[in-house]
């Protein structure tokens, strides 16, 4: 019985710790038969719906990365670099168990309660598309899900660089390759 109660308070545990540590799930891909080194320019678009000034902040820090991976701002760019967000608020509803021992007449049973945590969380999705404007085409492209801290721009901001950040990890640089 007292191996029962101490892998329950073991898996409960872990459950508050695991809801506890969120991360963020970023995703790129671009397409194969085009070597993005060969840019120069670029100009970024907004397609926003976030408040100007966390829009500016996504921008500044796309500017950043860019710039860092030896492209440079052009009016006629040879890449259109789009970003978009989507912001919802969701209910997270956790349940857990939380076996009682209980003692009647004839020994003891387990009477398990139940508590329910109801949150609202907010959850937004950035995404970014590179277009080579002279074919028309989509040549890289990435995502990055988390969730929002409400009222909080400071850390919004510092979700946003390392959201970014994230997510160029893997997009080529051509300062790299004129060295």
């Amino acid at each position: 019985m007292n191996r029962f109660l101490t892998k329950s308070a073991a898996g409960i545990l872990l459950m508050i710790l695991a809801s506890g540590c969120t991360s963020m799930a970023t995703q790129s891909s671009q397409d194969p038969n085009v070597d993005l080194t060969r840019y120069a320019t670029f100009k970024i678009e907004s397609k926003s719906q976030l408040p100007p000034h966390l829009s500016r902040r996504i921008e500044e820090a796309l500017q950043d990365r860019l710039t860092a991976a030896g492209l440079s701002v052009s009016e006629k760019p040879e890449l259109l670099v789009n970003f978009y967000t989507i912001v919802h608020d969701e209910l997270k509803v956790t349940e857990t168990s939380t076996p009682t021992l209980v003692r009647f007449r004839r020994g003891y049973t387990v009477w398990n309660t139940y508590e329910t945590d109801v949150r609202q969380i907010t959850e937004g999705t950035l995404l970014i598309d590179a277009i080579d404007t002279a074919a028309n085409k989509l040549v890289w492209e990435s995502s990055a899900h988390g969730l929002v801290a409400r009222g909080n721009t400071e850390r919004n901001s510092k979700k946003i660089e390392q959201a970014v950040a994230k997510m160029f990890a893997t997009f080529p640089s051509t300062s790299a390759q004129e060295q």
